[in-house]
């Protein structure tokens, strides 16, 4: 099980020995059941998704081998930008 994090002090990669820094994203997870290790994203295997409109963080999906930034459009943009598109919904 893994769980995403913000940091509030500096941490340590287990994978990479890269700094992870107060406000980065981590993964916590565990591999034996007790014992947790520290990821950065790209050790984790996620991607962090931005919206390409409003540059707002839209979480993280599974980088499937690639890692770094993603783009998409966040719901707020997609109403504010293509209203045609999604008459029903108000922004």
């Amino acid at each position: 099980m893994a769980k995403v994090e913000i940091a509030r002090k500096v941490h340590y990669c287990t994978a990479c020995d890269g700094t992870i820094n107060p406000g980065d994203k981590f993964v916590q997870k565990t591999s034996t059941g007790f014992m947790w290790q520290t990821l950065c994203l790209p050790c984790a295997g996620l991607m962090r998704k931005v919206c390409a409109w409003c540059q707002a963080d839209m979480g993280e999906i599974e980088g499937k081998g690639e890692t770094g930034t993603t783009h998409g459009i966040c719901p707020a943009c997609q109403v504010k930008y293509f209203p045609e598109l999604y008459p029903g919904r108000m922004h």
